[in-house]
């Protein structure tokens, strides 16, 4: 059995979507860091940025289907990641705001 579900994240201000199927074995006390996703930085590395929000759907199939709607909508909207390379400096100091 899977946990299934569908991870929205907060790039440096632009939105990114992703869907996830966890098996049910897993320990859910870790979901942040099982969600957690790696894009790349300005200095030539990665970047691991955590979910924002996470939505549970009924099937995987659902959950890309929500995915690929969050997806459109942000495009829609401009908000879309374009996975242009993430400013460390810019990342970090944006989490210091919000906390």
């Amino acid at each position: 059995m899977n946990l299934n579900l569908v991870a929205d994240y907060d790039v440096c201000g632009k939105r990114f979507a992703a869907s996830f199927a966890i098996h049910a074995s897993q320990n859910l006390v870790a979901l942040r860091d099982l969600t957690a996703l790696n894009f790349p930085a300005t200095d030539g590395g990665f970047v691991t940025i955590a979910a924002t929000f996470l939505m549970m759907c009924e099937s995987r199939r659902k959950a890309e289907a929500v995915e690929e709607q969050w997806k459109r909508d942000y495009k829609e909207q401009g908000r879309l990641y374009d996975f242009a390379p993430v400013d460390r400096y810019q990342l970090t100091r944006e989490s210091e705001v919000k906390i």
